[in-house]
């Protein structure tokens, strides 16, 4: 935004309009459909990133003016990202990968023989022990109700779309898929909840890696690395 406003502020029209020409034509073309928009617009993200060189640029050329950023400031930035990323790699290790925990409960609470149905990217059931039934993402295959040794094994990655919006980058607008979430939640009341392990990793681009700010807003005894696994049955 620094970059933007010093062209403005300097009346460089020409090189704003060359800047915006592309970005402003797609966000137009894009806003004529019903769309994903947050991921169509990787398109615009090269001209970002150029705004966002110049804006670092200019933002130099302001501080190296000043006396503090001569005596260190490019190195305590750095040392600042080092520790960041440091302190992030450390605290991975503080958190339980959903995987390991809903096959570690599976094999101590659910019975040897019993039926379990399974989502898309499931945990490594043991398919000896019990009777394992992929469903895919076809939520039809589904009994109406777990009957006696039945269960249900629900991984975020497969059925998380259900849920979404046809905008997700400003969360308005209708579902994107109307049908396949009254079904999804229809069967989420139907179903007795056995266990739950929320995740913080679906839907992220690091998939298996904690954001920064995430060790402060989930805590390490409730939240698990990985999507969300929900295992329900009688």
């Amino acid at each position: 935004m620094f970059g933007i406003w010093k062209l403005a502020h300097r009346k460089d029209w020409r090189q704003i309009g060359v800047f915006l020409i592309l970005p402003v034509f797609v966000i137009l073309f894009l806003s004529k459909y019903q769309i994903v928009l947050g991921r169509n617009l990787s398109l615009i993200l090269p001209f970002a990133y150029l705004f966002m060189v110049y804006g670092l640029m200019e933002t130099e050329a302001v501080l190296e003016k000043r006396r503090f950023y001569r005596k260190g400031m490019i190195t305590a930035v750095l040392a600042l990202m080092v520790a960041g990323n440091v302190e992030t790699a450390f605290n991975d290790y503080r958190y339980d990968l959903t995987y390991t925990e809903a096959v570690e409960y599976i094999e101590s609470e659910i019975p040897a023989g019993a039926s379990i149905y399974c989502t898309s990217f499931a945990p490594g059931i043991d398919e000896e022990r019990y009777m394992v039934i992929d469903i895919g993402e076809d939520l039809s295959l589904l009994p109406k109700t777990l009957g006696d040794g039945e269960y249900f094994v629900d991984v975020e990655y497969a059925t998380g779309y259900f849920k979404q919006p046809k905008d997700y980058l400003i969360r308005e607008g209708e579902d994107m898929y109307p049908e396949l979430r009254a079904a999804y939640e229809e069967k989420e009341a139907a179903f007795p909840l056995k266990q739950s392990y929320p995740g913080i990793s679906y839907g992220r681009e690091w998939k298996y890696r904690i954001g920064y700010a995430d060790i402060f807003k989930y805590d390490p005894g409730e939240y698990y690395i990985g999507p969300t696994i929900t295992i329900y049955g009688e």
